[in-house]
């Protein structure tokens, strides 16, 4: 009872099947995780996988070395839940969808939005925490919840090779309060500290880890907001190099970013720079501040810095992982934009008064350089090779749209 077919591909067929009772209709969004050479897809309606007759020319062996996942159906197929069986490719002799993905961070700001996203597109996925309190959180969203200490080569290790995944998401950070303590721009190097550790000894562990492996597929949170390189235009590219802040509480927290992307791009992976992050949880203290008039516009407020919504920068992830995209992506909106544009609009959409202004050398005093370089020097980013590439759709192209819905 096969209900449709979709595409010409003479090379390459996919089994989709949902198990008792799923209909065709739930894969359409499948069509869209395959190149433009997109194979045939087959997807199935309402019959039991026992009940089943597949095409000859589809195979759905499971993945050599890697055991069904759990409550999977007979050895090949997947359980009635839903998990995706995708077909061999007959060319290059391996598979085009990365079924297995591990979340080093899963209970992050970021990715407690993405880890349901990759559950939704049918992805098998374990995510990580440091929290023995946030497992159950992490198990409602979809995923095999696990604690593991990214700073600890022993955990990292350990985890990695119980979850045998086909693609590593790094999401790891300590910016958040419970970790960091206060946001302190001032001390930009204090207050990221944990995370400059993470950058770079995480970053290593994973990669370790990912070597014993079998060496899966690498995608890692980078940074692009205000830190291009204060040279010429105020929009930068991939091709641009970012701005490592030297002589400055920033430099180090830079440094860590640029050993991130050096090594995940040499190990074939993907880094995502992504914008400043806002959305649910991602900005509180900030906006709190704006809503007391505590963050002022510094100087002419002419640096320029771009932003991301938690759901966008998502599903720029999600299509980084399926698509096993390598290299440095930009993930940040349509609309960079100077200080003296979003930061009065933010003080609007939060319901607060609009800031106030002050001179350079009172916001050095008062915030520190970094604050100062932000607002005045800084270079914002373009998205253009991440749409292009990754094929990506961003729901909320400008921050305008997005702390108004946000905050209203």
């Amino acid at each position: 009872m096969w209900t449709e077919r979709v595409g010409t591909n003479p090379d390459l067929e996919v089994l989709l099947h949902g198990g008792s009772g799923a209909t065709a209709e739930l894969y359409e969004c499948c069509d869209t995780w395959f190149p433009a050479a997109r194979p045939v897809l087959v997807r199935v309606s309402r019959l039991p996988v026992r009940d089943a007759k597949e095409p000859s020319s589809v195979t759905s062996e499971p993945t050599p070395g890697r055991a069904p996942p759990p409550h999977a159906g007979p050895p090949g197929c997947h359980s009635g839940a839903g998990w995706l069986v995708s077909g061999h490719v007959h060319r290059h002799d391996r598979e085009v969808i990365d079924v297995n993905v591990f979340v080093a961070g899963g209970s992050g700001v970021l990715g407690r939005r993405l880890v349901p996203q990759l559950v939704a597109r049918g992805h098998q996925v374990t995510a990580t925490t440091t929290s023995k309190d946030r497992l159950a959180l992490l198990e409602r969203l979809g995923a095999r919840a696990i604690v593991m200490d990214g700073l600890d080569a022993a955990s990292v290790g350990e985890a990695v090779a119980a979850a045998r995944p086909d693609a590593i998401v790094h999401q790891m950070t300590a910016i958040a309060p419970a970790h960091a303590g206060k946001p302190d721009i001032k001390h930009f190097d204090k207050w990221f500290s944990l995370t400059v550790r993470l950058r770079t000894e995480g970053t290593d562990h994973l990669l370790a880890a990912a070597q014993a492996a079998g060496r899966p597929h690498v995608v890692a949170q980078s940074y692009a907001s205000w830190n291009g390189i204060r040279q010429g235009g105020w929009v930068k590219t991939e091709e641009d190099p970012l701005d490592t802040h030297a002589g400055t509480p920033a430099q180090e927290p830079m440094e860590a970013v640029r050993y991130l992307e050096k090594v995940v791009i040499a190990a074939g992976g993907a880094a995502l720079r992504y914008g400043a992050l806002y959305g649910p949880g991602a900005t509180d203290d900030q906006v709190e501040l704006v809503r007391k008039r505590q963050y002022p516009l510094i100087g002419d407020g002419g640096g320029y810095s771009s932003w991301i919504h938690l759901d966008d920068a998502a599903s720029a992830t999600v299509l980084a992982v399926e698509r096993r995209a390598a290299g440095v992506f930009n993930i940040v909106d349509d609309e960079p934009a100077p200080a003296s544009e979003w930061l009065p609009y933010l003080a609007e959409s939060a319901g607060g008064k609009r800031p106030m202004r002050v001179p350079k050398w009172l916001g050095r005093a008062a915030a520190g350089d970094v604050a100062v370089m932000m607002m005045v020097e800084g270079r914002g980013f373009s998205n253009a090779k991440a749409k292009r590439e990754l094929g990506w759709t961003l729901r909320y192209p400008s921050w305008r749209q997005g702390f108004r819905e946000g905050l209203s």
